[in-house]
């Protein structure tokens, strides 16, 4: 069974992250609470914020899911919901959606940082010049296949023939 659930700041009574998980949710909090600050620094912040203050969020679950699919297209519309009514109070760095290895709908307009919003999408191309797949940064292309960035940013810059076998290019 897969869960959408959401972080609830304990002071101001709101969401402040929407996500899904087909563990425990308390293990998922747990989690939440050890995640570097890397990984996603709003949350990061947000939560340091609540541990000086001796405080730690809350979780709910908003609805439970036979299908893994289920789960992540009712996250990104919860995350778009709940974007257009808090706004900036949201710490999802992404419109939902996505886990290492599957991306469940849209990706255009994925990214709400501005790291992201600066990111360049690259092709990866196969040696004989044919389009294998399309990332949204240089740091998703390097995630999904554990190329070097600099290695990736090179070859878009014509500084390298291939990265990892690959062929890449600015889209």
């Amino acid at each position: 069974m897969f869960k959408v659930y959401a972080l609830i700041c304990p002071t101001r009574k709101t969401i402040r992250y929407v996500g899904v998980t087909g563990r425990d949710v308390q293990i998922r909090l747990a989690e939440h609470l050890k995640l570097p600050r890397k990984i996603n620094p709003y949350k990061y912040n947000w939560i340091q914020k609540l541990k000086r203050s001796k405080k730690t969020p809350g979780i709910l679950i908003l609805s439970e899911h036979k299908k893994e699919e289920a789960a992540y297209l009712e996250e990104i519309r919860l995350i778009a919901f709940f974007r257009k009514t808090i706004g900036k109070r949201l710490t999802n760095l992404t419109a939902g959606g996505d886990r290492p290895g599957k991306f469940f709908g849209k990706k255009n307009g994925m990214y709400k940082s501005k790291q992201m919003k600066r990111a360049k999408p690259v092709w990866q191309l196969e040696m004989n010049g044919r389009m294998k797949k399309k990332f949204w940064s240089m740091a998703q292309a390097s995630k999904a296949t554990g190329i070097p960035r600099n290695d990736i940013s090179r070859c878009c810059r014509k500084k390298r023939k291939s990265a990892g076998k690959f062929k890449w290019r600015y889209a």
